[in-house]
């Protein structure tokens, strides 16, 4: 579950390709093996990585096909999406199923949970980056900022983020500056909350 996840979506592709019970469906020269083995072996050269473990969410989930049409349409125009509404009514399966049904779209998909705490909810090991640990008496706020950089630099391609159950309006998180640098990163983000915002809201 720790595999970097761009890895895993070259082997994916290489297992399609090499292992099928048709001839057909196989690749049909070794010139495209070469190429995605080069590429993994270039991605797992790089010594900084982001590690996230794989996205849950319930495999019965049905339903929601219009606010999920809706959410997969906006976040290509908007880039960052609240999914608002009462506790309990799916925004967070809503939003996990979203990640998983598009994890090939995706290099990077990183799972937050909100504590409450910004720079709290950064230091957690929902996310880590391979080189960056935190040392002996280190603040939450040097640590959060080291990890927030660390994570940044290692985006690439195309990145989805989830913060889940941020459930504060946006003018009332204290932590200001650390949300002002997430929507530096080039990523999509998706919030889910219970909390009325003011701008690209999605009510379900």
């Amino acid at each position: 579950e720790t595999i970097r996840f761009s890895v895993q979506k070259d082997l994916a592709e290489l297992f399609r390709h090499t292992l099928r019970s048709s001839p057909r469906n196989r690749y049909q020269t070794m010139q495209p093996v070469i190429d995605i083995l080069c590429r993994i072996c270039e991605k797992l050269s790089v010594k900084e990585y982001i590690v996230a473990p794989e996205v849950r969410a319930n495999e019965f989930f049905v339903g929601r096909s219009n606010e999920y049409g809706e959410l997969s349409a906006r976040l290509e125009a908007e880039r960052l999406i609240f999914l608002c509404g009462i506790g309990g009514i799916g925004k967070s399966e809503l939003a996990k199923q979203y990640a998983i049904r598009n994890k090939q779209k995706y290099d990077n998909i990183l799972y937050l949970p909100y504590t409450g705490d910004f720079e709290e909810t950064i230091c957690q090991d929902h996310v880590t980056v391979a080189t960056v640990e935190r040392v002996d008496d280190e603040s939450n706020h040097h640590f959060c900022w080291r990890k927030l950089h660390a994570i940044k630099r290692c985006l690439c391609g195309n990145s989805l983020i989830i913060i889940d159950n941020l459930n504060s309006r946006l003018e009332d998180i204290e932590d200001q500056s650390v949300w002002e640098f997430l929507l530096s990163f080039p990523c999509e983000i998706i919030v889910t909350t219970r909390a009325e915002q003011t701008q690209n809201m999605l009510r379900i």
